[in-house]
């Protein structure tokens, strides 16, 4: 299940890149998802985006769905080989999909040294908690955010309104509805049974023969 969730946020994240910085608030005059030569060496990374602004620099973006103790030395890894790469400055953000990716190590920056020593690395990260997050910010936001909306603060105390709402906006501004609105049913499984999500998206047409979704 985690690879669906995965497959998703990275597709969000290749196609809606100005979305997410702009949720991110990140600066940004322009920008584009890095191109796959360097994403193959570090595969594991989700996605890196080369930003034009005042001061250039690559975003590199986690969608995490669960917790692993390793998981602020690996990003580390991740931002090294990126700068290095590219020469270029890197901000690395961690978008926590659900509590179950929350631990220590995403509540404070990564250090390692010797004992009685300054620490030799030291790696701050900006740490986005959705469920901290108000869901009228994410239903307002892009569209490439818009699938994450239902599990945002307060999106479960109206739950149908929120779906309404996400559902109305991405049926009358994009194009391809059925793959945002798909992501936004995988996404719901983080959060809440089958059986509301089945109910609250069964309007949209052929569901079932959605690629993503199988």
């Amino acid at each position: 299940m985690a690879k669906e969730y995965d497959s998703v946020t990275k597709q969000l994240l290749e196609e809606y890149p100005l979305d997410w910085l702009d949720q991110l608030g990140f600066p940004c005059d322009s920008a584009e998802v890095v191109e796959s030569d360097l994403s193959t060496i570090i595969a594991e990374t989700d996605k890196l985006i080369r930003v034009k602004a005042a001061q250039p620099y690559i975003a590199h973006i986690e969608m995490q769905a669960s917790y692993k103790p390793d998981m602020a030395e690996r990003f580390l890894m991740y931002n090294a080989v990126a700068g290095f790469k590219t020469r270029s400055l890197v901000r690395t953000a961690v978008v926590l999909l659900c509590p179950e990716a929350d631990g220590r190590a995403m509540r404070e920056s990564f250090r390692k040294g010797f004992a009685g020593e300054e620490a030799y690395h030291t790696f701050h990260f900006h740490v986005i908690r959705l469920w901290e997050i108000p869901v009228e910010k994410f239903l307002s936001g892009g569209l490439g955010v818009l699938p994450l909306a239902p599990l945002c603060a307060g999106a479960s105390d109206d739950l149908p309104e929120t779906v309404r709402r996400m559902e109305s906006r991405i049926k009358s501004e994009s194009a391809d509805s059925k793959t945002l609105l798909t992501a936004a049913y995988i996404l719901m499984g983080l959060r809440y049974e089958d059986a509301i999500a089945d109910s609250l998206l069964r309007g949209v047409m052929n569901m079932e023969e959605s690629v993503t979704y199988r």
